[in-house]
């Protein structure tokens, strides 16, 4: 058979090596139109069983109280000798031009003693109470106070601003009712050794200077009184994070006086801020169900999903209208433990939130989030569990010396009962559903599979004696770590109420949850938004694995990527192939693991080679030394702008420095940290570091000593390549791979270092959800940036050189151009003037979307080397039409590739175009062009035609051959539109596989070219339930094009089960006449069956793998097989192609009914067949969703060697 020459890296013929393949090249969108907004993260681990998440909100009498003082009594200040000051102002209006302290609260006393000099009670300090540097409720200038979140089924909002000072609601339910005049001096009567009334201005606080320097509100200090009123204006800020004002760090009377008028209305009470904070996380949920109990008031809401606007609006009312009552005889206490109880009982009642089995309670998670201010009191309550996390009666628990049954120290039991640790672990270990199946998916600290609750409490301006955050003594693991085998759990049943705070972090400790501390109320929404996002983070793990994205190989070593998604952390490791006496492949020992080797870098303070392109030149990436005075030699305007998006107004410079320290690897910022917090924390629950991003759809490329099969002088002239090959014959290997961490990464292939990490100007973005300011952002979910595998070719320009060309895939609309020819050193002194000639330039167009098609590389007839891709996909700011780019690497007369118009050329297919709103939306026609497969016909090492489908079904073919450019657009025809039974389009997202036709070779029909592609799609949220019939086609290209599926002829598909066990199919035997017929294809018989990734033709045979979406609730991933048919005629093989029952030969056993296997099952979600050439002969490598790696060896024609390894599976 006559092999056609493609430009990929050839396959050697001794040792083994995997071709160049995309894992998942799910590249294109559902049906014939665009699918909408690009799914950010992959579609395989998404489930659709949403947790649930159950709130309980301390309603105790302390929630209405408007003073929190850290290391008081519950928080309360005592000035003038009372028992504590509870408000700052009157509970009601009362009517009359003086505020009453005695009437109007019941003797436990309204407000401090504070009047307009604090002259009052020298030497009380009661001034303290309006800073929020001592009572941290009070107004805090720097914030920014909004209503309640939510809005109602109309898209209105729930509660509006408070635009009249002069009316400020006391009740934010009842605006109608009392309201205060906060903008006039009030008069006060009080007693403080006697009845006097005095005048206070209400709209005001003080701003505390450390006299004395010991980090203490002393009652001495010095202070600035600051009075809202108009004659003060402007309000100056520190921080400049309030946008409501038109300069952020200046705000007019207007702007601040309604501020203050919404945090009084809102947020001045202990209930008002938890009921924001828990406000924020439930509007801001669409994918949990989510429900409310009430320490005293018991159950409110039942869980129901957030998806529903109407549930949620339920949900924000109950909790909004929450009655806190403290009047006489008292107010109520703290039954932490009985309300834990109730809603542990809840979820193992008839009315239980946990779904049906049907429903996919089997593997549903199942959250508690105690909300507290105080210690928990109140009597036992029935049914408690005694010494429950002491009593070693399962797994999951421990004696009372925290030993679990192998005498390990896991720290969970001590010697005391009906705790609320007690509690929390009863319903941890408790099976809450036993007739349900146990499939909840477990975590490195959560390793339970039946149906649980896992518990997180919040602890709002209290603290305990433990040092749970490593703060008051850090380093000393006896009172922070509970596995230390000096750690004890004190008496939370004593009269000691910080022990009570501590039993809040045991209770989360034991219910495999987290304890979270909120000194104010900013820490409080932030915690809550932290414990809902560890909550995320654990169902994204629940639905994944540690997944294998793809693999080559090169001198038999094998390289992986993988990711985690709860961090959203990248692995690269290296593997040792080994071979055995008769050619049978398998994994040998580990050599590296990239990603360990990293943090060991960034924390011995190595420095790393990072670097961007500013718009001209590459440069060294570095935040720049003046970001108001930009040279050419910085980074560009937009590069800054993106990365000070979250910068607080005056903190510019620094918080820019921090950030570039942060994307270079350093944590010490990072929320947890100790440093600012600013950035997310790269962590898993593992307590594993990622500091290299998530590879999800890049394949490590190795690039070692020159390989090409170029005819020697393809160059001109003496400038050989045979001489170049021997100049670079010892250059070190390296692997290069895309991550969503920003950047291209550069790995030496035997130490595993990194050598280069290249940050695209094309990731830089201010908009929200992109750029690199979103990938510190703490409320990260995911984000692609470098998620293509990039190419890389020999090329001619000005002397022989190695290019690499990369694209985005969906984390951009752009390409960039790198000399790799010279690997940099471990630390390169010289990094700026390296980058300058490594950094070639980078390509948009306004008819460039993300760029999905992976770039080929080779020599064009007309003399020039080029970069050959598709135009992508929503490419709104173009015509909406499928393109083919060609991209001249010589960098035109200025040297930077793709910034003049004659840098480049479009072929046009004039298909598609914009007929909705742009081509995001469904409705719009918007067209694009997958990755192109590129051939050379007549073996002179040039490009003569490339063929690449679009998502309307077309497969396009352009004849590149003459030598003149302008006669390459007449070139151009479609090959065929492939449509199914009904004669919908089917979108084509892969890169076709194309041989010789091995039967038709007259000149009349040249090029007499078969190309196999399978149609189908998986990228937008939509593709994940589309069960359009999907088609695997070889078409012949005889020069006429337009074929339509009634020039095929079809064969079809039969699944049954082989003799051995496995699942197979066997393919239909029907005859194609190429005398009437243009080829064959196959409808895929499965619902959802589609294909994705690129096939492969060798020998007699074509190879493609298919996949199946998993439509089971608890599965992620899904299933999916892997073929091997006649490239003839679509039909069986024509050898028995894989040894089906494991028996190391192929022989008529293998055969299912006398006839040879077309194709096997497998588990997970295959990625691309890969091919390796070995002593024993070719094999087939496939990883899967499942973490398995298929290793079988394939017969694919006759003049192949015969004897073959078995079907082997490999757990990674």
């Amino acid at each position: 058979m006559n092999i056609i020459t493609t430009f990929s890296k050839p396959l050697p013929r001794l040792g083994i090596a995997f071709a160049a393949a995309l894992m998942w090249n799910n590249s294109a969108l559902s049906g014939a139109n665009q699918p909408g907004p690009i799914a950010t993260s992959p579609l395989f681990l998404q489930t659709s069983v949403e947790p649930n998440i159950f709130f309980i909100l301390d309603d105790s009498g302390s929630m209405e109280w408007e003073n929190m003082v850290s290391g008081f009594n519950n928080g309360l200040p005592v000035y003038n000798g009372w028992g504590g000051n509870h408000y700052l102002f009157p509970t009601t209006n009362n009517g009359l031009d003086q505020w009453y302290e005695d009437n109007d609260c019941f003797g436990i006393g309204c407000y401090p003693y504070t009047t307009e000099d604090d002259g009052d009670n020298p030497g009380e300090g009661a001034w303290r109470s309006r800073t929020h540097d001592y009572n941290a409720l009070y107004y805090n200038p720097e914030v920014q106070y909004k209503p309640w979140s939510g809005s109602d089924n109309s898209g209105d909002p729930l509660f509006d601003y408070i635009t009249d000072a002069t009316r400020a609601p006391v009740d934010p339910l009842d605006p109608g009712g009392d309201t205060f005049d906060l903008t006039s001096q009030v008069e006060y009567r009080g007693y403080s050794n006697g009845w006097y009334n005095a005048d206070m201005f209400p709209a005001k606080h003080y701003i505390w200077t450390d006299t004395d320097g010991d980090g203490i509100v002393d009652a001495d200090d010095a202070k600035q009184l600051i009075q809202i009123k108009a004659i003060n204006e402007p309000f100056t800020h520190t921080d400049g994070d309030r946008d409501d004002c038109a300069d952020p760090a200046s705000c007019s009377y207007t702007e601040e006086i309604q501020n203050f008028a919404n945090w009084f209305t809102y947020y001045r009470k202990r209930k008002y801020v938890a009921m924001a904070a828990m406000g924020d996380v439930v509007d801001a949920t669409s994918s949990a169900r989510m429900g409310l109990q009430a320490y005293n008031d018991g159950l409110i809401e039942n869980a129901t999903t957030m998806s529903d606007n109407n549930n949620k609006v339920d949900l924000l009312d109950q909790l909004y209208s929450l009655e806190i009552p403290c009047g006489p005889p008292g107010c109520r206490g703290t039954p932490a433990r009985q309300a834990l109880v109730s809603v542990g009982d809840l979820f193992q009642g008839n009315n239980s939130p946990i779904l049906a089995s049907g429903s996919g309670g089997m593997c549903q998670q199942n959250f508690s989030v105690i909300i507290g201010d105080g210690f928990w009191n109140g009597a036992t309550p029935g049914g408690a569990p005694g010494n429950a996390d002491g009593d070693l009666d399962t797994e999951f628990d421990s004696d009372t010396a925290g030993l679990d049954g192998a005498g390990d120290k896991v720290g969970y039991g001590d010697n005391f009962s009906n705790t609320l640790a007690d509690i929390a672990m009863t319903y941890y270990e408790d099976d809450l559903k036993p007739l349900i199946d146990d499939e909840v998916l477990t975590t490195p600290t959560d390793d339970a599979e039946h149906q649980h609750l896992v518990t997180y409490t919040v602890a709002f301006g209290v603290n305990g004696n433990l040092d749970p955050f490593d703060s008051l003594t850090p380093g000393d693991a006896t009172d922070t770590d509970p596995t230390d085998a000096a750690f004890a759990w004190a008496d939370p049943t004593d009269t000691q109420d910080a022990d009570r705070i501590d039993d809040m972090w045991h209770a989360a400790y034991n219910g495999r949850g987290e304890f979270l501390e909120a000194q104010n109320p900013q820490q409080l929404e932030e915690a809550l938004t932290n414990a809902f996002a560890s909550i995320s983070d654990r169902t994204a793990v629940a639905a994944a694995v540690s997944f294998d994205s793809t693999s080559l190989t090169s001198d038999n070593t094998l390289y992986q990527a993988k990711f985690k998604s709860q961090s959203w952390g990248g692995l690269l490791v290296a593997t040792s192939i080994d071979i055995d006496v008769n050619g049978v492949p398998s994994l040998g020992a580990k050599k590296w693991s990239a990603h360990s080797l990293l943090v060991d870098r960034v924390e011995a303070g190595t420095p790393r080679n990072v670097i961007t392109f500013n718009g001209s030149k590459g440069i060294a990436f570095e935040f720049p030394a003046n970001h108001t005075a930009l040279t050419g030699d910085d980074l560009s305007s937009a590069q800054v702008n993106d990365l000070l998006v979250n910068a607080p107004a005056g903190d510019e410079q620094g918080f820019g420095e921090r950030l570039v320290d942060y994307i270079l690897g350093f944590d010490s910022n990072e929320v947890d940290a100790g440093g600012s917090d600013e950035f997310r924390t790269r962590e898993d629950d593992s307590g594993d570091r990622n500091i290299l991003g998530d590879i999800i759809h890049s394949s490590p490329a190795h690039v070692g000593a020159p390989t090409a099969n170029y005819p020697d002088d393809i160059a001109g002239g003496a400038n050989l390549y045979s001489s170049f090959k021997a100049a670079q014959a010892d250059r070190t290997g390296m692997v290069y791979v895309g991550s969503n961490d920003g950047g291209l990464h550069a790995f030496n292939e035997n130490s595993g270092e990194e050598h280069l990490f290249y940050l695209p100007q094309a990731v830089f973005s201010s908009a929200p959800e992109f750029g690199l300011h979103e990938y510190a952002d703490p409320n990260y979910g995911h984000t692609y940036y470098i998620d293509m595998t990039p190419t890389i070719a020999d090329i001619y320009a000005g002397g022989w050189k190695t290019y690499l060309v990369g694209g985005l895939r969906g984390g951009g609309k752009g390409l960039y151009v790198l000399d790799v020819t010279s690997p940099l050193a471990l630390s390169e002194a010289a990094l700026s003037a390296k980058a300058a000639s490594i950094v070639k330039g980078e390509f948009t167009h306004n008819d460039l979307g993300f760029t999905f098609s992976q770039p080929k590389i080779g020599l064009l007839n007309n003399g020039e080397w080029a970069a050959i891709f598709g135009n992508g996909y929503n490419a709104e700011a173009g015509d909406g039409t499928a393109k083919l780019f060609l991209l001249y690497l010589d960098g035109g007369a200025d040297g930077v590739i793709g910034t003049a118009a004659d840098d480049y050329e479009i072929i046009e297919t004039y298909s598609g175009g914009i007929t909705g709103a742009d081509c995001s939306d469904v409705s719009s026609n918007c067209n694009g062009l997958a990755t192109p497969t590129v051939l050379d016909l007549n073996g002179d090492g040039k490009i003569d035609r490339v063929y690449a489908g679009d998502l309307l079904g077309q497969m396009w073919s352009f004849d590149l051959s003459s030598t003149s450019t302008a006669s390459w657009q007449g070139g151009t025809y479609k090959l065929i539109t492939a449509t199914d039974g009904g004669g919908s389009p089917q979108p084509i997202t892969v890169a076709p596989a194309v041989i010789r036709h091995p039967t038709e070779k007259l000149f009349t029909t040249s090029p007499n070219l078969l190309v196999f592609f399978g149609t189908g799609q998986y990228l937008s949220d939509a593709d994940k339930t589309s069960a359009d019939t999907q088609t695997f086609y070889g078409v012949w290209d005889n020069g006429a094009g337009n074929r339509l599926r009634s020039d095929l002829v079809a064969q079809t598909i039969t699944q049954d089960t082989h003799a051995s066990g496995r699942t197979i199919r066997t393919i239909s035997n029907n005859v194609v006449s190429y005398s009437i017929k243009y080829g064959w294809y196959i409808d895929l018989p499965i619902s959802k069956e589609r294909v994705v990734v690129d096939p492969v033709a060798l020998g007699d045979l074509v190879f493609f793998n298919s996949l199946i979406p998993s439509d089971a609730l608890c599965d992620f991933g899904g299933s999916g097989w892997l073929m091997g048919i006649s490239s003839l005629d679509g039909g069986p093989p024509p050898l028995n192609a894989v040894d089906i029952n494991n028996d190391n030969m192929f022989d008529d056993a293998d055969q299912h009914d006398g006839e040879n296997v077309g194709g096997v099952e497998v588990d997970g979600l295959p990625t691309a067949p890969v091919f390796g050439l070995g002593p024993g002969g070719v094999s087939r490598w496939v990883i899967d969703s499942e973490d398995n790696l298929t290793i079988d060896s394939v017969q694919p024609e006759a003049s192949t060697p015969s004897s073959r390894t078995s079907w082997t599976t490999i757990d990674l």
